[in-house]
């Protein structure tokens, strides 16, 4: 307990992880580092209480909300081997959070979604996508292509075809298209 107080983050994480295998008093003082000013020691806390394996998604759908980017991402490889319906309220939260920028968050978020990617997609279209592909912001479209699900065939072959979107784009999305690789898909790419 004295080392969550040092300066050293390391030594702090070190605490955490030990704490968090003595019983509930234990658990309880590693709960309270989700609320340190380091985000080091939010993500390791995080991973220590993820480990124990109790209260997962509600622990989830909390850190979710975490303005730390670190946080948020280890919260999606989280999500990776949880079911859809267990997963799908914090991949909402992250997917929003996304900057359109962050590749290290895109492909936290994407393996997240591992083995959700048509349901997280189609929920995510209706949310923070466009019915309209050519008007994707750069953080859908980005999720989109990360997620590449079959249903997006059809907007990643326009993508590919209109210039409005530049070259860069079209590119990607052929790369998307690819990723695919179904029959509709590879038609597009024709």
């Amino acid at each position: 307990s004295k080392l969550l107080k040092n300066d050293n983050t390391y030594m702090r994480a070190r605490a955490i992880w030990v704490l968090a295998e003595l019983g509930r008093t234990g658990l309880q003082k590693v709960r309270k580092q989700l609320k340190s000013d380091a985000e080091q020691v939010r993500v390791v806390a995080y991973r220590a209480l993820r480990r124990q394996g109790k209260g997962l998604v509600s622990l989830s759908k909390h850190m979710a909300e975490d303005p730390s980017p670190a946080v948020k991402r280890e919260v999606a490889l989280a999500m990776r081997n949880l079911p859809y319906s267990q997963a799908k309220d914090v991949l909402i939260t992250l997917a929003k959070a996304y900057d359109g920028k962050d590749r290290h968050y895109l492909e936290a978020l994407g393996t997240g979604a591992t083995g959700k990617e048509s349901s997280i997609y189609d929920e995510l279209l209706l949310r923070i996508g466009s019915n309209n592909e050519l008007k994707w912001s750069t953080a859908f479209a980005n999720i989109a292509w990360r997620l590449h699900p079959p249903q997006s065939a059809d907007a990643f072959g326009k993508w590919a075809q209109s210039s409005a979107v530049g070259e860069k784009n079209q590119t990607a999305a052929l790369v998307a298209l690819a990723y695919i690789g179904n029959e509709k898909a590879v038609s597009e790419i024709l």
